[in-house]
């Protein structure tokens, strides 16, 4: 509506394919019908069909294990990776009801694969990917270190990104997709720590390292990863403002800062992101600073992780950023560690809504 009535231009993809990745299922079940690698999944609306494949009646054995999560946005089963089957029925069954999948909320039963989680972020413009990012990821991601873009297993994430642009693309062709698209991989622990160490692979390599990627969501929007992206804002500007013209001159003969970017190579994280990293200091005072004392005095663990963890800390404060702190504009900063975190954490305790976490770099609280 935005793009088809003003001159601006919209980097986001259409409501269908939105909604299509957005889902958890739809993602796997679109991934599928575009030829790439997935882990076994299934949408459950019931007890009995979640039972129904983890233990079949007539008696077989299930050789895979999975995990139950929402279809949706759930935060209070966000954090649960109980792997089933259980060993008996009934476990499993008691696990599943506590869940309680029905039509209006349903989840999904995906195959369990043991290894290391990675997430992406790409900024797609007319299906070409022009930035691109990929480093280690978690179930709360709070610290953020960008893979070398040389590296064996950046390059299959971003092949294996691209690849999915293209086939994407090809079912549209007469709307040449535009958004920000991230993904979550699952990689064998063994191949992923061999992966990270590779630089410049081969192509046979590569196309290897794709066929051991397991992606198991996506998220259609701009991802918090991009914070690894801040050293190279102005490039980034480029690429977002050459939606804006096709022309390569002004008109006077002078390139246009919209057309800078063009034919250019994506854009991938600098030296800093890579070797340093980013993190949320606030956060990591009270995990990491705070948590350790408390953890010592009341005998949970020892004075070596008290040590390892304010390490840890001394390294983040010299040798990494801030993903909210600028020098030249420290008042969003300030105004989230000062303001709008203690804010929330007293007005959760005036309206005695409870939370169990805080991702502080979007903010958001998970109720309990």
């Amino acid at each position: 509506m935005v793009q088809r009535n003003t001159k601006c231009a919209v980097v986001q993809f259409g409501v269908g394919l939105t909604e299509t990745l957005h889902e958890k299922f739809s993602f796997i079940k679109y991934t599928m019908e575009l030829g790439l690698n997935v882990p076994l999944t299934y949408k459950i609306h019931s007890c009995e069909e979640a039972l129904e494949i983890l233990h079949p009646e007539n008696g077989s054995s299930v050789d895979k294990q999975f995990i139950m999560k929402p279809e949706m946005v759930d935060d209070s089963v966000r954090a649960d990776m109980t792997l089933l089957p259980s060993p008996s029925r009934t476990q499993t069954d008691k696990h599943i009801q506590k869940l309680n999948p029905s039509l209006k909320r349903p989840f999904v039963l995906q195959q369990y694969i043991k290894g290391r989680e990675y997430c992406t972020h790409s900024i797609v413009l007319k299906g070409q990917i022009h930035a691109f990012v990929s480093c280690r990821s978690s179930d709360m991601l709070m610290h953020y270190q960008a893979l070398p873009p040389s590296s064996a297993l950046a390059k299959a994430m971003f092949h294996y990104t691209n690849l999915y642009i293209q086939r994407a693309a090809e079912r549209t062709p007469n709307s040449p997709i535009t958004g920000h698209f991230s993904l979550d991989f699952l990689i064998d622990e063994e191949i992923a720590q061999n992966a990270e160490g590779s630089l410049h692979p081969s192509s046979k390599e590569i196309e290897k390292l794709q066929k051991e990627l397991f992606p198991i969501e996506c998220n259609p929007r701009a991802h918090t990863a991009v914070v690894l992206l801040n050293d190279s804002a102005e490039e980034m500007a480029e690429a977002y403002l050459s939606l804006l013209s096709d022309d390569s001159t002004n008109g006077n003969g002078d390139t246009s800062l919209t057309t800078l970017h063009k034919n250019k190579e994506p854009i991938i994280p600098s030296s800093q992101a890579v070797n340093g990293g980013y993190c949320w200091i606030g956060h990591d005072f009270v995990t990491k600073v705070l948590l350790p004392i408390y953890h010592l005095i009341s005998f949970q663990k020892g004075i070596t992780n008290l040590i390892k963890e304010w390490w840890e800390f001394g390294k983040h404060v010299l040798l990494w950023k801030d993903g909210t702190y600028e020098i030249w504009d420290p008042w969003p900063a300030w105004f989230l560690y000062v303001v709008f975190l203690p804010g929330c954490f007293w007005a959760s305790l005036w309206e005695r809504k409870w939370w169990s976490r805080c991702n502080v770099s979007t903010g958001k609280f998970f109720r309990v």
